[in-house]
């Protein structure tokens, strides 16, 4: 089967709009400033940070909350997204992220369609 790939990739303000509607969702606390300057850390951990100079304002979000806060962004503004894939998360080279999005995977293998009289084949 042939792999699909997708890709959405946020800027950093659009990143910050998506975490910060994510809070305003989910009824997380946000510094009165706002969201403060974004550090992405999606290796170990998997986690941005929010943080200015003063350890006292940081905000951590871990890779569910990012996927989550990128995926109900893309719902509030229209962007289609496939329902079965496997999401992923990866730093963008401008400082925001990539939602990449995986349909079919190598060696797997989909059931062949079945024939019914009078109909078209569908492998849906």
């Amino acid at each position: 089967m042939p792999i699909d790939v997708r890709t959405i990739t946020f800027s950093e303000q659009e990143l910050r709009e998506a975490l910060f509607g994510f809070c305003r969702a989910t009824g997380r606390k946000v510094p009165t400033a706002g969201l403060p300057p974004l550090r992405i850390a999606l290796d170990g951990d998997s986690s941005v940070v929010a943080a200015s100079d003063g350890a006292a304002a940081s905000v951590k979000f871990v890779e569910h909350e990012i996927a989550a806060a990128a995926i109900m962004y893309c719902l509030k503004n229209g962007i289609p997204l496939p329902r079965k894939a496997k999401k992923s998360l990866r730093p963008s080279d401008d400082g925001g992220i990539s939602l990449a999005f995986t349909v079919g995977r190598a060696g797997e293998q989909s059931e062949p369609a079945r024939e019914t009289p009078g109909k078209v084949a569908s492998s849906a």
